[in-house]
């Protein structure tokens, strides 16, 4: 029998075709419905009689995929990419990673240009064009997502990314209308207002973020060697016109470099071929030549002094927000497997003491966290604190004391707990990715800091394994002592609207709150 759902028989083809049955009603929501058999005059006439206007089957998604086979002879055991391509105009790592038994892959092409970012009017063009391409995609973003494909333009300090996920045999096609609206691109006046309109909201709202935020994109222009400022952005965009971004498009890609990951379930050959047709489609539409020496991607981190703390203390950007924050972090150097192996062990043993006593003891602020911090392979050990009830001095002075008290305590740890210690970490760093697209963004990070150790979890485990107390001691002292004069800290104090309105004289205040935060240093670098 076949159901149907009726108030009537308005549905039928004549009214007298069918005697409405008695309705039955659910308990749950009240429905009204019918159990009875399809009379033979309706099938007849819903065959017979003629479709209706404008009714039809939908379009065939292109995205859907006919051939789910994974590639033979490849397996399931674990490796690492390998460097496909090495040339003038591209360096691209591949895998054929089927560990996880499923017919997807990643691709990551990362578009790098010295126009990309030579400028705050540059990086403001570059920022409209990803969004633009994003707004040009729409169309395409959906029937992508109903076929298990998404995709994603991002800009960055060196260029921007092009990168898609999914099932691998209509990857390729994805990314081929990636890049083809890349090589057609045109700047659609009408589509360029609403864009940028709604970059300059993205420019303003910074203003309004939470103040340990502030103070962490306070860090990222303190430390990052090259790095404009929202502030320049908002000047530049409400001055931005599409004749503007025409003009610079083509020296955005007159010169630019491809890097790159393909892993997944796709193979070496289609993996060149993918490369091949990228780096066509940018040199027929645009030039894209090799860069000259020198022009290479150059993302750097400043090398914090020794002996001193590098201090920044500043108002808060909106005014109505009452909480104020602290970032500090003290620098532990450039990538190296037996330093980030004592960091992370020193963070694992230390971050719940910092917890206990920052957060539940002496109560500074619901947002309390120690952490090991990376940038661009630099790494180091950091704190973010924000409160309503004290001043960013108060809250840098605190992360002092405790830092002080770890040391000491890290010096007379029981062999006990620095095994426990180490087992953790180690569980922790040993985790099996769930999925592919995680395991290609740990090795995509590995590329884009330039560092490439793809085993960093088992290689870093192995050194951690080696260490002893003794160890993690003189680490400790060094990195977060005093006495040595080796340490390399910076902290950013961001003072909100509560701590102001209680400080009489700003200026004495100001110079109080550099004094409290590097209590005990051996001087201030402001």
């Amino acid at each position: 029998s076949s159901s149907s759902s009726s108030s009537g028989t308005s549905a039928a083809p004549s009214a007298a075709v069918l005697t409405p049955p008695e309705l039955t009603q659910e308990p749950i929501y009240g429905t009204k419905y019918a159990v009875c058999r399809i009379p033979g005059q309706w099938m007849a006439a819903w065959t017979d009689g003629a479709a209706l206007q404008g009714l039809h089957l939908p379009a065939a998604n292109p995205f859907v995929p006919g051939d789910l086979s994974l590639q033979p002879g490849v397996g399931a055991a674990e490796g690492v990419p390998e460097l496909l391509v090495d040339g003038p105009s591209a360096r691209v790592w591949q895998r054929t990673e089927l560990r996880f038994g499923s017919p997807k892959a990643t691709i990551v092409l990362d578009i790098q240009t010295p126009a990309a970012y030579a400028s705050p009017e540059s990086a403001v063009c570059v920022r409209l064009l990803v969004k633009l391409l994003g707004d040009y995609l729409n169309e395409v973003a959906y029937p992508a997502e109903l076929a298990g494909l998404s995709y994603s333009i991002t800009n960055h300090l060196a260029g921007f990314q092009l990168s898609c996920q999914g099932y691998s045999e209509k990857l390729p096609v994805l990314l081929g209308l990636l890049l083809d609206e890349l090589a057609n691109f045109t700047v659609k006046p009408e589509r360029f207002a609403v864009v940028a309109e709604a970059a300059a909201r993205e420019y303003a709202n910074t203003a309004y973020q939470q103040p340990y935020q502030w103070a962490m994109y306070r860090s990222e222009l303190l430390l990052n060697f090259k790095r404009w400022r929202v502030d320049q952005y908002q000047q530049i965009i409400s001055g931005l016109t599409p004749e503007v971004l025409t003009a610079h498009m083509p020296r955005l890609l007159s010169r630019a470099f491809l890097e790159g990951l393909v892993a997944g379930n796709i193979s070496p050959e289609a993996a060149t071929g993918i490369v091949d047709s990228a780096l066509t489609k940018l040199r027929g539409a645009w030039g894209a030549a090799a860069l000259w020496p020198g022009e290479e991607k150059d993302l750097r981190v400043v090398k914090l002094p020794a002996g001193v703390t590098s201090l920044l203390v500043e108002r808060g950007p909106n005014p109505k927000n009452e909480n104020s924050a602290v970032w500090v972090t003290y620098q532990v150097g450039p990538d190296d497997l037996r330093r980030n192996a004592l960091a992370g062990l020193l963070v694992q043993l230390a971050k719940r003491d910092a917890f206990n006593t920052l957060r539940t003891q002496q109560q500074l602020g619901y947002i309390v966290h120690m952490y090991g911090s990376a940038d661009l392979g630099v790494q180091g050990i950091s704190f973010i604190i924000q409160s309503d009830k004290y001043s960013a001095a108060h809250l840098a002075l605190q992360v002092e004391l405790f830092v002080r008290d770890t040391v000491k305590r890290m010096a007379s740890l029981p062999e006990a707990e620095f095994a426990a210690g180490v087992a953790e970490l180690a569980k922790a760093k040993l985790e099996k990715p769930k999925r592919l697209s995680e395991l290609a963004g740990r090795w995509w990070g590995e590329i884009y800091a330039g560092t490439c150790v793809f085993d960093r979890q088992s290689a870093e485990v192995e050194v951690l394994r080696g260490l002893k107390p003794a160890d993690l001691a003189a680490f400790s002292a060094e990195v977060l002592g005093v006495e040595q004069g080796l340490r390399r800290k910076a902290a950013v104090l961001i003072r909100g609207s509560s701590e102001l309105q209680q400080q009489q004289q700003p200026q004495d205040g100001l110079a109080a709150a550099a004094g409290a935060a590097a209590a005990g240093a051996e001087q201030e670098c402001s």
